[in-house]
């Protein structure tokens, strides 16, 4: 396995676990996302910071999480298609649109509509970019997030609809396992969370408006 340089930087880190991912697509990402998790900074900072020293538990750990990876560990997105046509991994987790552009259906005969988790799409702006602007133009930036939610909230919808309809002529066969078990299970913990995080109103606000789905 090839070395660190002599003292070990973030650099020199990053370096190796490049050569040692290698040849997979995403070696150059995977290596500075795992040292960015190990470290507890993003990627920008990595790249930026390629001099900073690592502690010798820092680069334990992050010896494991590559060798890891280079085991296939988590799968990458590049990757995932092969590692299911040749059972590296037994399955995936995605959206409908995801599936049908991917094919996942042709290395996989069982879908299942369980929605354990959402992950939302965010519109941000800076708030010295806002701030900056005139009442006119901050009114703007409000109508234009305001229509561009509305469109892609339904464009979205048509898309998942479309998608899911394809895809019961691909699978197998879709499962549609009844949720409210799991729901149940995880409701202490949620409501505890959000009580510990100080955000009930919003972790409220966002149970029941999924009554609504």
């Amino acid at each position: 396995m090839p070395a660190f340089n002599a003292p070990t930087t973030a650099g020199s880190a990053v370096q190796w676990a490049k050569r040692t991912l290698t040849p997979s697509t995403t070696a150059s990402l995977d290596a500075a996302l795992l040292l960015g998790h190990v470290l507890g900074r993003d990627r920008s900072w990595i790249l930026a910071h390629g001099d900073e020293p690592l502690s010798a538990e820092a680069e334990a750990r992050y010896r494991e999480l590559v060798d890891r990876r280079a085991t296939g560990v988590p799968v990458a997105w590049a990757e995932l298609y092969t590692a299911l046509q040749t059972g590296v991994v037994d399955g995936a987790e995605n959206n409908h649109p995801s599936v049908v552009a991917k094919k996942f259906y042709e290395v996989s005969k069982y879908y299942t509509l369980d929605e354990h988790m959402r992950i939302p799409d965010l519109l941000v702006v800076s708030m010295k970019f806002y701030d900056s602007l005139n009442a006119q133009q901050k009114a703007a930036v409000m109508q234009a997030g305001a229509l561009t939610q509305a469109y892609m909230r339904g464009a979205w919808k048509i898309s998942e609809n479309k998608d899911l309809a394809d895809l019961k002529a691909k699978f197998t066969q879709i499962i549609e396992p009844n949720k409210q078990p799991f729901m149940d299970a995880v409701k202490p913990l949620v409501l505890s969370e959000a009580k510990r995080l100080d955000v009930e109103k919003t972790v409220n606000f966002i149970l029941d408006s999924g009554k609504k789905f």
